[in-house]
């Protein structure tokens, strides 16, 4: 396909009897993508999974396309730090046993540090964003979201953690 090279691949059997596929792609603009799949033996695919290099970075605006074509910052405060630029970490895809329906699909991404606005001497450093969609087809979907990273108040650290989702 137009934009995706596939370098060297391998292929193994997995424990399911299908086979599991796995090497370096470059897609997205992005080279050295470590990437693995599992095919189940009735040829359908039952997950990829795609990890990026630490230099993989995108805009907030680009990231709209996985949410439903809403921008971003509608899922976060104001003042949080999306034109530092966001470093993709991974995303994975998962299958039902049919192949025929998305299960899941997860995507985690970094930004640099983060200020709230009017915490003088407060700042989150290493900021982790983590998606997960379960069931993104059906109409019992669910959205989940953690955001995790350093908190730093004054000269103190502390491990900063916070998980939302649409499932009450």
């Amino acid at each position: 396909p137009a934009g995706i090279k596939i370098g060297d691949l391998s292929l193994s059997d997995a424990e399911s009897g299908g086979k599991l596929a796995s090497g370096k792609v470059a897609f997205f603009g992005f080279d050295n993508i470590e990437l693995k799949a599992e095919i189940q033996s009735t040829k359908k695919i039952k997950s990829i999974a795609a990890t990026f290099p630490e230099t993989a970075s995108i805009n907030a605006d680009k990231l709209s396309k996985f949410l439903s074509g809403k921008p971003l910052s509608q899922f976060l405060p104001k003042s949080f730090p999306l034109r530092t630029g966001i470093s993709l970490k991974d995303f994975s895809l998962s299958f039902d046993a049919k192949g025929d329906s998305l299960e899941q699909f997860s995507i985690n991404f970094a930004i640099g540090q983060y200020q709230l606005d009017g915490f003088d001497g407060f700042a989150i450093e290493g900021v982790s964003v983590g998606f997960v969609l379960d069931k993104p087809t059906s109409p019992q979907h669910k959205a989940t979201a953690t955001i995790s990273g350093d908190g730093r108040i004054g000269a103190m650290t502390v491990n900063l953690s916070a998980n939302m989702s649409s499932d009450p």
